[in-house]
């Protein structure tokens, strides 16, 4: 079989673990790749609405990569999804921080003449208009995307986005990444030891300026990241009664 383990209740199943930037997404993947053969693996990191070859269609039994919700139809009439969330101020500051490198390495000459030239490193927010520095958390889960303009995600976004999260079959968070990868593992029998991958070394200081700027165009993605925290304690709540 092209992992090893069953979901619960003995079925095997496909799966669609949607990685939201920088929610420790490559650790999932790795732990998915010592578990399953690659050949049934599936990794979608390029932009939305990219169909893949029919033969992809057909091989894949895991799914994972940056794509909004809704596009594992494209694969699987039925599935198991699963994502993991992250607080967006950490989540904002931890891609600041990969971006402020990657683009001062001669990758791109304005991103790199802005950055060698700019006081705060927040400000690159603004400067770039990244579609994932603007709600990424709502965008990917309501199902748009990056197919938005930047600062355009309302509160129908939001409310498509909470609506399409309870259709999801496990929801962790990067703040407790060791315990909820063991619990995905266990639901579909997978072994190994959890590591976290991909981490930025350098962090960016959590200033009232920078908390400001990414409140500004991450109200959403706050009120979700609220909701889905409320949410997991009701659950807990409910399980030890």
């Amino acid at each position: 079989m092209w992992f090893r383990g069953s979901a619960p209740g003995g079925r095997h199943r496909r799966i669609a673990i949607l990685h939201i930037p920088k929610t420790a997404g490559t650790s999932l993947r790795r732990i998915a790749e010592r578990n399953c053969q690659k050949r049934w693996i599936y990794t979608f990191y390029p932009p939305d609405n990219i169909t893949p070859p029919p033969a992809v269609l057909c091989q894949s039994g895991l799914l994972i990569g940056h794509y909004s919700f809704g596009y594992e139809t494209r694969f699987f009439a039925d599935c198991d999804r699963a994502v993991f969330l992250r607080d967006p101020d950490s989540r904002i500051l931890s891609q600041l921080s990969y971006d402020t490198r990657y683009f001062s390495a001669d990758r791109n000459e304005k991103f790199q003449r802005f950055l060698s030239t700019a006081e705060n490193p927040v400000d690159f927010i603004e400067f770039s208009k990244f579609w994932y520095y603007d709600n990424a958390i709502v965008r990917m889960l309501s199902g748009v995307g990056d197919q938005l303009p930047f600062g355009a995600v309302t509160s129908a976004h939001l409310e498509a986005a909470v609506c399409n999260l309870e259709r999801f079959d496990f929801v962790g968070f990067q703040e407790s990444f060791g315990a909820d990868a063991s619990a995905l593992m266990d639901r579909y029998g997978w072994r190994g030891r959890i590591a976290r991958d991909n981490v930025s070394e350098k962090k960016l200081p959590r200033s009232d300026e920078a908390l400001g700027l990414i409140a500004r165009y991450n109200c959403y993605d706050r009120k979700l990241y609220r909701l889905a925290r409320v949410a997991r304690e009701q659950s807990a709540l409910a399980t030890r009664d």
